[in-house]
């Protein structure tokens, strides 16, 4: 079942046109990415820079598993650095969070946690955080951590 979710959410944000890669109009899509339950499009959509050294964190709260509910991050590197993101969920163990980065989608079943890393150019990138299934129920909250070395 983890499997099918897993493909839905690929197919579902491939459909959707949406390229993790660095991208020179980033505004692009984020917009329609909402995730708040009154429509409103500032919500679920993070932006930041990082570079060496550098370390970045939020806590977010998702209604729905993916593909209908995730958050969107666009970020900003600013030197060639390796990028550490840690996705933690919170609450109610047994959660399973997907983080999709490039053709890549992590995921772990909490109280495990995901983390992904990669040496990245300057340039912006994306990522998608979404649940691939919670039998905790929603809404779900997570916090997601991000390094730079």
């Amino acid at each position: 079942m983890v499997l099918g979710i897993c493909a839905v959410l690929l197919v579902a944000m491939a459909g959707a046109g949406i390229a993790i890669a660095a991208e020179s109009n980033v505004d692009k899509d984020v917009g329609d990415t909402s995730n708040a339950p009154d429509g409103s499009a500032s919500r679920g959509s993070y932006s930041f820079s990082i570079g060496p050294g550098g370390s970045w964190s939020t806590t977010s709260a998702l209604y729905a598993g993916a593909p209908e509910d995730y958050d969107v991050y666009v970020m900003t590197i600013t030197e060639t650095c390796t990028v550490s993101v840690e996705v933690v969920d919170c609450c109610i163990m047994g959660d399973t969070m997907g983080l999709k980065a490039g053709k890549k989608i992590h995921q772990a079943t909490s109280p495990d946690t995901i983390v992904a890393s990669k040496t990245l150019k300057p340039g912006t990138y994306k990522f998608y955080v979404g649940y691939l299934d919670c039998p905790g129920g929603y809404p779900a909250g997570y916090t997601t951590y991000v390094s730079a070395a």
